[in-house]
């Protein structure tokens, strides 16, 4: 059924394996998610949608979960080509050298830390933030704020900088 729809394709699986119920992992989309539940309901089956914990995003509830593994850089740096030859260390979470992924990162678990500690999937990193000193993590958010204002972490600030540095 080559170009076909994923609700295509199991409509046509439905008609030929005639299931008594449909039982799915959760997909990471929440448009594929309606598509499973329109068939579902159009043939006429409960359909069961069981939790997939090998995969970081899910589509249960009105917002997605955390993706916070997705905004930093250094999982950026490893997982795509975008970070090769950047100046920026991903490992540096606040300073001139810091990458604004890493800093905002930071600074979003800091602001969201009593929401982020009841999920156990994020017990770790706000384990991290824990050690992290009250210096660290006034940088991180000065930091931050300049890169949401864009005095650092753009192409414009960084000329601005250089431009001051040799002038």
């Amino acid at each position: 059924m080559k170009g076909d729809s994923l609700a295509a394709q199991l409509r046509a699986d439905i008609e030929r394996l005639r299931p008594a119920r449909l039982v799915m992992t959760a997909p990471g989309d929440r448009r594929v998610l309606q598509a499973l539940k329109a068939v579902a309901e159009d043939a006429g089956l409960p359909l069961e949608i069981r939790e997939d914990r090998h995969f970081f995003c899910r589509v249960r509830g009105p917002r997605r979960g955390p993706r916070a593994a997705g905004q930093r850089r250094g999982y950026i740096a490893r997982m795509s080509p975008h970070c090769k030859g950047c100046r920026c260390d991903p490992a540096l979470r606040a300073g001139e050298r810091a990458c604004p992924f890493t800093t905002l990162y930071w600074d979003h678990l800091m602001r969201r830390e009593a929401m982020l500690a009841k999920n156990p999937r994020m017990a770790l990193q706000v384990k991290n933030l824990g050690r992290m000193s009250a210096t660290q993590r006034q940088q991180v958010v000065e930091r931050a704020v300049s890169i949401r204002r864009g005095e650092v972490g753009t192409v414009e600030a960084a000329a601005v900088a250089l431009e001051g540095s040799h002038g």
